[in-house]
C-alpha cells in the first residue's frame, strides 16, 4: 500500500492529483538537498506547491504533520518556505529579495520574521518608558475627564515622593534594615 504526503484536503484533490503533487514536493526537497547556492528558488517553488494544498487561509488539518514526517523536514521549515511563497508571489519579487539576501538563513532572519532579530520592542527602562508615555499622553491632550485628572494627581504625588527618596532608594528617616549595617545578609 503506498503512502500519500498530501492528505485528501476535503475532496480537494484527487488520487491522481495527490500522486503527482507528492511526486513534485519529493523532487524538489531532493534538489534543495543537493543544491549547492541554498535552492532559494527551490524553497520558494516548494512553498508555492504547498500554498496549492490550503483550504481558505490554512492547510487543513494534519497535512503539515504528513509533510513534515514524509519529506523528514520540519513543520517550521515547510511553514517559512510557504511564508516565502505567500510573501513574493511573482518571479520579479523573487528575484529582487534573492539579489539583497543570499542565504536562506538571512531570509528568515531578516524577510519572515515579524520583529526584526537584536531589535527590543521596548527599549530602555520602565521610567524612560513611562516618560515616553507621558510625553505621548501630552502631545496628544484632549479634555481629561475628572477620573482621569485624579488618577495624574495621584501619579504626581507618587512622583513627588519619589523624588525625596536618596541614592540607596531609601525614603528620608527611614532606617536601613539591620542586615545592610555591614554589607552582610542575615543568617550568615
Amino acid at each position: 500500500m503506498e503512502t500519500t504526503l498530501v492528505a485528501t484536503s476535503e475532496g480537494r484533490h484527487g488520487p491522481t492529483e495527490r500522486k503527482a503533487l507528492d511526486q513534485e514536493l519529493i523532487r524538489l526537497e531532493r534538489a534543495i538537498r543537493e543544491s549547492d547556492g541554498g535552492g532559494l528558488k527551490l524553497r520558494w517553488q516548494m512553498g508555492r506547491e504547498m500554498l496549492k494544498l490550503r483550504v481558505g487561509r490554512r492547510l487543513p488539518n494534519g497535512v503539515l504533520d504528513l509533510l513534515s514526517q514524509g519529506l523528514h523536514v520540519h513543520p517550521s521549515e515547510l511553514v517559512a518556505r510557504m511564508k516565502f511563497a505567500q510573501k513574493f508571489s511573482t518571479e520579479d519579487q523573487l528575484t529582487n529579495v534573492i539579489s539583497k539576501f543570499t542565504t536562506w538563513y538571512d531570509i528568515k532572519q531578516h524577510v519572515l520574521t515579524d520583529i526584526p532579530r537584536g531589535k527590543k520592542r521596548y527599549a530602555g527602562t520602565p521610567i524612560r518608558r513611562t516618560l515616553a508615555a507621558f510625553k505621548h499622553l501630552a502631545a496628544n491632550r484632549v479634555a481629561y475627564l475628572p477620573v482621569e485628572k485624579r488618577l495624574l494627581r495621584e501619579l504626581r504625588d507618587i512622583i513627588d515622593d519619589m523624588l525625596t527618596w536618596d541614592d540607596t532608594g531609601l525614603r528620608p528617616g527611614w532606617d536601613a534594615p539591620a542586615s545592610a549595617d555591614l554589607g552582610m545578609s542575615a543568617g550568615f
